[in-house]
């Protein structure tokens, strides 16, 4: 949750509160009724509003894309280790465990990175390694397999660039901070004009409303980082991809380590 914006809002809310409560006498002399203004700070906030939706509407596209992008690089892989059964030894065996560690390496390293809209170059040692078998492949005249793995591999490629790409807010940090000191100043005006007396209705009101603004802007924030907060995208998928393929290689060279541990460092 961004604590920032959150006090900012209920700072200008409780300002205006108490602004309408202490300072409205030395300005209207009708107690019971807003001023003129209230209006216009009316429009304004129905404006923020609006604003607010359509930031709304760019953040929950992101997630959106974030987690279609998750679950695409997880199928290619285990897509990616299927037709690598095909291949000759030991070009099979070295993409089956390049695989693999890839898989462990992004689960343990790639995720907690993205939190902060990095990547980890452990992942990147995997697809780098990745290359030795394809070119070997490719020398060995291999042209079909070679052709249908080096697809693969661009699509996952692709669908992870696609994942980082998420992992960094799509709106910029301006905008967001435009957004939230607009609301802050259209929420303490409206607090503001509020009747000094016979008000509970309205404070009432403008409490809900400002509630519910508050956690559109949080989750606006929390939508536009969708590998942190908490509507944070789990690596489910490729955890199950991770084992999967540990477990196939376990099975198809009993006795053999893999060249990485258990977080996807490499070891040899």
């Amino acid at each position: 949750m961004d604590l920032a914006a959150v006090s900012v809002i209920a700072a200008a809310l409780i300002a205006g509160l108490l602004g309408s409560r202490f300072l409205r006498a030395r300005y209207a002399s009708d107690q019971d009724a807003g001023p003129g203004t209230s209006e216009v700070i009316g429009q304004a906030l129905t404006l923020t509003v609006l604003f607010l939706a359509f930031v709304l509407v760019e953040s929950s596209g992101s997630y959106g894309r974030a987690r279609a992008a998750v679950s695409s690089e997880a199928e290619t892989l285990d897509n990616m280790s299927e037709t690598a059964g095909y291949a000759p030894e030991p070009r099979r065996r070295e993409m089956l465990a390049t695989t693999a560690c890839y898989a462990r390496a992004v689960v343990s390293h790639e995720w907690p990175a993205m939190a902060n809209g990095h990547r980890s170059p452990i992942a990147d040692v995997w697809t780098e390694r990745l290359l030795v078998p394809f070119e070997q492949l490719y020398d060995a005249d291999e042209l079909v397999l070679f052709e249908r793995l080096v697809v693969a591999d661009g699509e996952r490629s692709v669908a992870r660039d696609r994942r980082l790409a998420e992992a960094v807010p799509t709106t910029p940090l301006v905008v967001y901070w435009l957004v939230v000191l607009t609301l802050a100043i259209s929420l303490a005006g409206f607090a503001f004009s509020l009747p000094r007396r016979r008000n509970t209705a309205h404070v009432a009101m403008l409490l809900v409303v400002a509630v519910l603004l508050l956690v559109t802007v949080v989750l606006i924030r929390d939508l536009d980082l969708p590998f942190s907060g908490f509507a944070r995208l789990t690596p489910a998928a490729m955890t199950e991809a991770r084992d999967d393929l540990t477990a196939g290689f376990q099975i198809a060279y009993p006795g053999q380590p893999l060249p990485c541990d258990d977080t996807g460092r490499p070891t040899r």
